[in-house]
């Protein structure tokens, strides 16, 4: 693994648009409790090159934390940041936010790893399981910010199968 603890950005957020605001929500909670994240919807801007940008950011990052979800499992473009994250030599951090079984891409690429399931029905993010993985690997020490879940969340309390 390449150094990672030196890289500008503390964590990309790799996500299904269709998961778009939920990650948007974790993205200003993982920011309030002091790490600086990338994520695609705010840092990828009129005109830019939609491929370059990404591929950038994830060579920037010492963190990839994935969203994994029943969108995510469908998802093309989530499965090849996850490739690049391996190549570049990122940490990766799985982050369920669903009941959704892993399908075989992630069970081979993913399976080995420690996940972080969000907890749909008390609506913890688990923050402060998650700033201490991104911690662990950064090096920058940070306190977990109070959150609140909102409508963007709450459609993650159904099971997969509802």
């Amino acid at each position: 693994m390449l150094e990672t603890n030196n890289r500008p950005i503390d964590v990309f957020i790799s996500h299904s648009s269709d998961d778009g605001e939920f990650a948007k929500e974790l993205c200003a909670a993982i920011e309030k409790s002091g790490y600086r994240c990338w994520i695609s919807s705010r840092d990828i801007t009129a005109g830019m090159d939609w491929s370059s940008s990404i591929t950038h950011a994830i060579e920037q990052s010492s963190v990839v934390l994935v969203i994994y979800s029943r969108n995510s499992s469908r998802s093309t473009q989530v499965p090849k940041e996850i490739t690049l994250a391996e190549n570049k030599g990122s940490y990766i951090i799985p982050y369920k936010i669903d009941d959704m079984p892993l399908t075989e891409y992630y069970e081979y690429h993913l399976a080995n790893s420690h996940w972080i399931q969000y907890d749909a029905q008390s609506g913890d993010m688990k923050l402060a399981e998650l700033c201490g993985a991104i911690a662990s690997v950064t090096g920058k020490t940070a306190t977990p910010a109070a959150y609140v879940p909102s409508a963007a969340t709450s459609q993650y309390t159904k099971p997969v199968n509802a």
